[in-house]
């Protein structure tokens, strides 16, 4: 499980106490329509980006201040080696 629910949970309780944030979700999986939906009830869409699938994730993730990885199941992931 990769812990994106508890990501966009994170998310909405830091925008309920008038924190600005943004959720940047990278990549095309399973659970992508899941997760929009998720966002939408909780009220947070506007603070997410769904990007899909990106040739350069090293790019991606210079653009941002924290690397958010909740995943409850992945050891040692690509996305900490990246």
């Amino acid at each position: 499980m990769k812990g994106q629910e508890i990501a966009l949970e994170v998310l909405a309780r830091i925008r309920a106490r008038g924190r600005d944030a943004v959720l940047v979700f990278l990549g095309d999986g399973a659970e992508k329509a899941k997760m929009q939906s998720l966002a939408y009830d909780l009220d947070v869409m506007p603070a997410c980006a769904f990007k899909g699938h990106v040739g350069n994730v090293a790019e991606e993730l210079a653009k941002s201040h924290l690397l958010l990885h909740p995943s409850q199941s992945e050891g040692a992931s690509m996305v900490l080696l990246e």
